[in-house]
Formats: C-alpha cells, sequence, structure tokens
C-alpha cells in the first residue's frame, strides 16, 4: 500500500507508526481508489486524482488532517485498470503526477 499524508510527504511504507511520525496527527483517512472511481463506472471512466484532491481540500477546510491510502499500484506513472471487458494502461498526466506527489 501507498499511504499520502494529505498527498504530501509521499511515504512507500507497508506501515504507519505513529509513535516514530512527525506532524499532526491525523484526524481523517480517506480510502483513495474509491474516492478516484467516484462516478467513474463509463466506458471511459478512470482513476481520477483530481477526485481524491478534491476530497483532500473539502476536509482540511473542515480544519481536518486527513491521511489518503491508496493500493500499491496507484503510485506509479502508469499503471492497468479495468475498463468493461478489457484492461487499459492509465498514464498519469504532469498534473496529475503533481497531485500524488504533492
Amino acid at each position: 500500500m501507498l499511504f499520502f499524508s494529505a498527498l504530501r510527504n509521499c511515504r512507500r511504507d507497508t506501515s504507519i507508526n505513529e509513535s516514530t511520525r512527525t506532524g499532526e496527527p491525523f484526524t481523517a483517512i480517506v480510502d483513495g481508489a474509491n474516492a478516484a472511481y467516484y462516478m467513474q463506472n463509463f466506458d471511459q471512466g478512470s482513476f481520477n486524482f483530481y477526485q481524491i484532491q478534491f476530497v483532500v481540500d473539502a476536509l482540511i477546510k473542515m480544519k481536518e488532517n486527513p491521511l489518503v491510502v491508496l493500493p500499491y499500484k496507484y503510485g506509479f506513472d502508469s499503471f492497468k485498470i479495468n475498463t468493461g471487458f478489457a484492461g487499459e494502461l492509465q498514464r498519469l498526466s504532469d498534473e496529475e503526477r503533481n497531485i500524488r506527489d504533492r
């Protein structure tokens, strides 16, 4: 799994150790895959990093400190997504990479 702290400070760890972590404690957990695939159940649907950013921004406005959790494969610049009967390779734009890497 990949863990993003408000989409910043990306760490490719398999666990979070709150006792050694610096910074404010997390107050919300976002299932990044569910946020990214929300309303994407159509032929051209894709994994949408903009939707994750929208959720994170909304939580920050509510004075939350979100942790976004994503499956490992979404940490790469391209990954396979299921579109109907065939899989498709999704390549991230520069802007999507910037969102992911904040």
